[in-house]
């Protein structure tokens, strides 16, 4: 990647950056919550190590005076100046993706304003913002107070029940009424995708417009609800498919003017509510996929063998897509653009109980569907039972319940298989998830979009579960999507798409044992939810002849680190959902020999020490980040 490609790549994430502040100011009017401050602050952190790795350090000054500065203002009363200066640099800082090439003069006047201690006497006593800051305060306390009654009335409820002998259609009715207040109540807490709108769409026309290519991005229904964390997933997820779809599908003018389209393509993205998912289908009138180019990929690459042709079904060649190890960008543009990231796409959603679709017709248009949940908070279950153990799984992904013949079950390379309307189900037994013996499992649990039957003794009642999400980082809990109590106890909420993707690991007619021999270079890790920072280093070791290997936050880099051959780590500090210290201590558990450098743009005493501590070998800050010093360390180091 050259500089003018990375510093365009600068340019957006800057934009971005900078948007999601003015967002955060906003809502902080609103709320005077200091969360929100402190929000900006990690936005300000990730401006000033991006700037600080492309060298640009007049910029990384005054991200850090910034940050700074919104760092005291989380520690002390805020002050009508105070908002009149923050209202004042916002408005600054978004001159600075246009003025790039020259931001001097917006530097200057940033650092002005951090000096001066008074800008501007004025009280802030706007009536009317007044009562609307008051009308949301009320409104969230009745919310509050709302869901602690609710959770009063339910266990009053069930004690009741307990209590009182109730026939039985009489009780379910009235549980079946408690469970769709509750289902309301959550619905307070969710906002609309319609808060991706102008992102996507800015994505769209970016993309676009580093590509030459006219592209006309068309969002419909996006007010449908949706749970703030589910959104944000969502929003990480589209952005990668749209300028996948800009960047691979769509044409070029002159070629869709010679194929008899219009120059500019077009991009949908849909949203549906159906029932407790959300389906989101993005479409593109690009060149579509070419399934017998895919075919041939997968061949060369060895996740498929010729004699498999006959009996692959259009949705197992489009799945070869989002494989890992499917192709490379070159080869990629070879077979209409289909590949890159999708693996990643498909990995996020399966995380949260989701699922991915293709549908494409070639040289008209490629589809994508996601299944995805409305929420985190809740779900509806049908509990699943073996010798007194319980699974939960959600109803919306359950596709039927049958019975056993146990002559359908077929072995296929040590697998265990069972036979329905012609297609073949990778089959479990419940008593083997649980570890435990049982022979009276004469229920089958078929699930949708995944080719996986789970088998039972007995199916319960359907509940609606309060979710608790899984934040761990044992390679066992991808098996689920989290947990609730039932009975008294914890349950498991059962994800069944990591079930087929193990089993499709596991075969060796899709990945054959010496896939990864042949190599080679030396692997790097690299691990930072900065784009910005990712490429820039993978750029840079790439160069020198490495492999490398991209991770977003500390939970991608611990799985890459224990299913892959790595060589080095390179790891940032502050990532979401697991941090670069804990990253470290628990690749030590594993591996005390592996080297492992730190990139952060915490550059205090008490920071490297910490690194250090953890296990890291090296510690390099961002803010003064020498290429020559960093290649360097990390020769010596392997």
């Amino acid at each position: 990647m050259d500089n003018k490609k990375l510093f365009k790549i600068f340019t957006e994430e800057l934009t971005t950056h900078i948007n999601n502040i003015r967002t955060f100011i906003n809502n902080f009017f609103e709320a005077e919550e200091k969360e929100y401050l402190t929000k900006i602050v990690k936005e300000l952190h990730t401006l000033k190590g991006s700037s600080g790795i492309l060298g640009l350090h007049n910029l990384t000054d005054i991200f850090h005076n910034l940050e700074n500065y919104f760092q005291r203002l989380t520690k002390h009363e805020i002050e009508d100046n105070d908002k009149i200066k923050i209202i004042e640099i916002i408005n600054i800082l978004e001159k600075i993706p246009k003025n790039l090439d020259n931001p001097n003069k917006i530097i200057d006047e940033i650092d002005q304003l951090l000096k001066s201690s008074v800008i501007i006497e004025k009280k802030f006593k706007d009536e009317q913002k007044t009562s609307i800051i008051t009308t949301k305060n009320i409104a969230t306390e009745k919310v509050a107070s709302l869901k602690t009654e609710f959770q009063k009335l339910n266990t009053h409820i069930y004690d009741l029940l307990n209590k009182v002998r109730i026939e039985g259609f009489t009780k379910n009715k009235l549980l079946e009424q408690l469970e769709k207040i509750g289902y309301q109540l959550n619905r307070l807490n969710l906002t609309t995708f319609n808060a991706l709108d102008e992102k996507l769409k800015n994505i769209a026309h970016l993309t676009a417009t580093k590509l030459s290519k006219n592209v006309k991005l068309e969002i419909i229904n996006s007010n449908v609800e949706v749970d703030e964390e589910i959104l944000a997933i969502a929003n990480e997820i589209l952005t990668h498919i749209i300028r996948n779809a800009v960047y691979h599908g769509i044409e070029n003018p002159e070629e869709r003017i010679k194929v008899g389209k219009s120059k500019t393509g077009k991009i949908t993205v849909q949203f549906k509510q159906a029932s407790d998912r959300i389906h989101i289908i993005v479409t593109d009138d690009g060149k579509g996929i070419d399934v017998n180019k895919i075919i041939e990929k997968g061949i060369e690459n060895g996740l498929i063998q010729p004699d498999d042709i006959p009996k692959l079904k259009k949705e197992d060649i489009y799945n070869l897509l989002f494989n890992e190890n499917f192709s490379t960008t070159l080869e990629v543009d070879e077979i209409s653009g289909r590949g890159l990231g999708l693996s990643i796409v498909r990995e996020k959603i399966e995380k949260i109980g989701g699922f991915v679709e293709i549908e494409s017709e070639i040289g008209k248009y490629t589809k994508f569907i996601l299944n995805i949940p409305f929420t985190f908070k809740s779900v509806y279950c049908k509990i699943l039972a073996t010798a007194d153990n319980y699974l939960a799984v959600p109803i919306s992904i359950i596709d039927s319940i049958e019975k056993l013949i146990t002559e359908n079950i077929k072995d296929k390379d040590g697998t265990l298989v069972i036979e329905k309307n012609g297609t073949l189900f990778n089959l479990y037994k419940l008593s083997e998830l649980f570890n435990i013996d049982s022979t009276n499992e004469k229920l089958l649990i078929f699930f949708k979009n995944t080719k996986s039957a789970v088998a039972v003794e007995s199916v319960g009642e359907n509940i609606l579960f309060d979710l608790i999400p899984i934040k761990g980082i044992s390679s066992n809990y991808k098996y689920f999507v989290g947990f609730s109590i039932y009975n008294n106890r914890p349950i498991a909420i059962l994800n069944p798409s990591y079930l087929t993707k193990t089993a499709l690991r596991e075969s060796r007619t899709i990945i054959p044992s010496n896939l990864y021999e042949k190599k080679v270079k030396k692997t790097i890790l690299v691990a930072d939810d900065n784009p910005v920072i990712t490429e820039t280093i993978k750029e840079l070791l790439t160069n020198e002849g490495y492999n490398i290997l991209t991770a977003q936050n500390g939970v991608e880099a611990f799985e890459l680190f224990r299913n892959k051959n790595i060589d080095f780590i390179i790891t940032d500090i502050e990532m979401p959902i697991m941090d670069g210290l804990t990253l470290t201590k628990n690749i030590r558990k594993l591996n005390k020999s592996i080297p492992i450098l730190i990139l952060s743009s915490k550059g205090d005493e008490q920071d490297i020490q910490n690194g250090l501590d953890a296990g890291a070998n090296g510690y390099f800050i961002k803010r003064f980040f020498i290429k020559d010093s960093f290649l360097k360390k990390i020769k010596e180091l392997l």
